[in-house]
């Protein structure tokens, strides 16, 4: 690795790091000056005040591949308030009013040839942050070796993270932090790993983790694979998925989930309703616990056509209202395995149920677990 020192620096082009004063032409210059094979580029431990936003370099020469690099842990914050207190000693991108409801970073270089644009550089121990005005963090096309890697989004609400274009099986995303701020992805997503994420504190209107999906089998990709996510303390449901041909949901933990709200779910899947494209789902290794007051599910099935397996899933310490592993709405021609499936809890809780009503005309159920009342 490159060591620190041989690294552009952002000081090096006039930054200043205190939170007050705009750094934007700073990090722009950074970039620019990137060279043609890409590296390293270092922004040290401060708090950067971005008020205009920050293209990413085009391809054919100026750091296409360039890997922005901060200093101290972005992904864990402290139990202070607010972005300094949350954030001491790490590299802070923080968004300011100038930006208005643009992003800190848009991530959609140009190719040469006419390629559709996409963005194959890096990202690594940076925390974006918005404590004013309707700035977004990051704005992406299509990500095509792309890395994002223990990075945090603090404060941004809905549309924190916005991908518009297809994700490639080649890219990396891992140990990204979410506090109440949202992960949007529009488009395909083909075989990509999102691994350890934490979503926290998410006073959404939308799922916090959400693949909205555009609309036609052909745009929906391969589907998506989310591996250790930690939800906690979220207003709004964690993962909703729209219209893809495929999701895994493995080793994760949903906590406190959907709290103030009735009816929530930690997943939600909607297919394309149509017998030639059926959504498949794997939830594995899933824990629920100390949910809400309310009712709530663990996977919520939202149209026909689905193929749901739940496998070594447990519900355990929820709150007042009843848990479900599944609830239907309207659904037909789908089959859900419940395969080594129960409950666990010191309070000897009965009101856990595989499903909210009997099941929808065209159902299968391939595997039913013991302890757990199969109705309400």
């Amino acid at each position: 690795m490159t060591d620190i020192t041989e690294r552009l620096n952002i000081m090096q082009f006039g930054a200043v790091g205190d939170g007050t004063t705009d750094d934007s032409a700073a990090l722009q210059s950074l970039l620019d000056a990137a060279p043609d094979a890409g590296g390293e580029a270092f922004i040290p431990a401060g708090d950067y005040l971005i008020d205009s936003s920050i293209a990413w370099p085009t391809n054919g020469g100026d750091g296409m591949n360039i890997t922005l690099v901060g200093e101290g842990s972005a992904q864990l914050a402290s139990g202070g308030t607010g972005i300094g207190g949350r954030y001491t000693g790490a590299t802070v991108l923080r968004a300011g009013t100038g930006i208005g409801t643009d992003s800190i970073l848009v991530l959609s270089p140009t190719q040469p040839g006419g390629v559709d644009p996409f963005w194959a550089g890096g990202l690594r121990n940076l925390a974006f942050a918005r404590a004013a005005g309707s700035g977004k963090a990051i704005l992406s096309n299509a990500i095509l070796g792309g890395r994002m890697e223990n990075c945090s989004f603090y404060g941004f609400g809905e549309d924190a993270v916005d991908i518009r274009g297809e994700i490639f099986f080649d890219t990396n995303l891992s140990g990204l932090l979410f506090d109440n701020s949202q992960l949007h992805i529009r488009t395909r997503v083909n075989g990509t790993v999102f691994d350890r994420f934490q979503f926290t504190r998410c006073n959404l209107s939308t799922a916090a983790f959400r693949m909205s999906g555009s609309g036609t089998p052909n745009d929906s990709g391969v589907g998506a694979i989310l591996r250790g996510h930690t939800y906690d303390s979220n207003e709004a449901p964690s993962i909703e998925v729209v219209k893809a041909t495929g999701l895994v949901v493995r080793d994760g933990y949903f906590e406190k989930v959907h709290e103030g709200s009735t009816d929530g779910f930690c997943i939600k899947v909607t297919g394309h309703a149509s017998s030639s494209f059926q959504l498949n789902v794997l939830v594995e290794g899933c824990i629920l616990d100390s949910n809400a007051s309310t009712d709530i599910a663990f996977v919520e099935v939202n149209s026909s056509d689905i193929l749901l397996s739940m496998r070594n899933c447990r519900i355990s310490e929820q709150g007042g209202g009843n848990s479900y592993f599944t609830r239907f709405n309207s659904t037909t021609r789908c089959e859900v395995d419940w395969d080594t499936c129960g409950s666990s809890s010191n309070n000897g809780m009965t009101n856990i149920f595989l499903s909210t009503t009997t099941p929808p005309s065209g159902f299968t159920r391939l595997h039913t677990p013991s302890g757990v009342n199969t109705e309400e």
